[in-house]
């Protein structure tokens, strides 16, 4: 059975900075949306029941709704960043309540943040040289 996601933890932050870290319990979100989704799937029922019996060709919009669930589900575990000049943002939905250790080096090093160059011993100025 695929789960939906639990946690979310948003980092916001700019370069060279610690930033602040939310996380939002999603959660609770999934349990106030029950009741809506419970009456939703009923009411996809009757009209795929009653499109059955009128002979209509499409009659799939219980299937519908489970598989946007489905997808919603597939989120798990999606990591975005967003890495500018003036602020770094990142977002990571997960299913259990962590923060990865890639993420603990984006505050660590701004090299990482910026999108994990490694110029080695010789620094940026060499790198940029032909």
């Amino acid at each position: 059975m695929i789960l939906p996601p639990w946690s979310m933890w948003v980092r916001v932050a700019s370069p060279g900075r610690r930033g602040v870290w939310i996380w939002l319990p999603l959660f609770l979100v999934w349990l106030s949306l029950l009741p809506f989704a419970l009456l939703a799937l009923a009411l996809t029922l009757v009209a795929d029941l009653a499109l059955l019996l009128a002979g209509r060709e499409y009659h799939h919009y219980t299937l519908l709704l489970l598989r946007s669930l489905g997808l919603l589900a597939a989120t798990r575990g999606m990591a975005v960043r967003i890495h500018s000049k003036g602020s770094i943002v990142d977002l990571n939905i997960s299913w259990k309540e962590e923060v990865t250790e890639d993420d603990r080096r984006s505050d660590e090093d701004p090299d990482h943040a910026r999108g994990g160059q490694d110029h080695g011993r010789r620094g940026r100025a060499a790198a940029r040289r032909p």
